[in-house]
């Protein structure tokens, strides 16, 4: 037991550690280091499995700011990149769909410009696309949370940003059917 409480306390300390490093790298602005970033990623990740859930998602966290920055970003590679790497934390067992649907819905300090809100609408339907809901799993997003963000989208003066908003409320009335109508008031 001693043996396995030390290989976990070595993987979270070197998990935290490879997030610092993939913050930074996700800041960066050489579309390179940024992909480079997210190979790391999709490694860190398989290291996760002697880590404890709730560490796990701390240091995934920090990283999601820069992740979803990059959602809006007018270079393509880096754009598909940075979805690519928020769907594989929204299918990675220990996080799921709604610890990135969290973050895309949380209000930031600084207001959002119209290419951030398109940005991450778009990822929204996306990710309910690809993930659908399954109200079974503890890792699944709801209607309450995406909803208020979704009707902010909406009523958004941006045309951009309101039709990726009635993308996402589409996708979601895919799934769900007349239940989204509830919510659109």
């Amino acid at each position: 037991a001693a043996g396995y409480a030390e290989l976990s306390a070595d993987k979270t300390v070197c998990l935290r550690a490879t997030c610092y490093v993939l913050q930074n790298m996700f800041a960066d602005r050489i579309a390179t280091v940024f992909s480079a970033g997210a190979s790391l990623l999709e490694v860190a990740l398989h290291t996760t499995t002697k880590v404890r859930r709730a560490d796990v998602a701390d240091y995934m966290r920090m990283l999601l700011p820069e992740l979803l920055a990059k959602t809006s970003e007018t270079n393509v590679r880096v754009r598909q990149t940075a979805r690519s790497s928020l769907m594989l934390l929204a299918q990675h067992q220990r996080l799921g769909p709604a610890f990135v649907a969290q973050e895309i819905v949380t209000e930031t300090k600084n207001q959002l410009n119209p290419k951030q809100l398109q940005g991450r609408l778009d990822f929204l339907a996306e990710l309910v696309a690809q993930c659908g809901i399954d109200a079974e799993s503890p890792h699944s997003f709801g209607l309450d949370m995406v909803m208020p963000f979704v009707i902010k989208g909406i009523k958004n003066p941006n045309d951009k940003v309101r039709t990726a908003a009635v993308d996402v409320a589409a996708e979601w009335y895919q799934q769900v059917g007349l239940a989204v109508e509830d919510h659109m008031t």
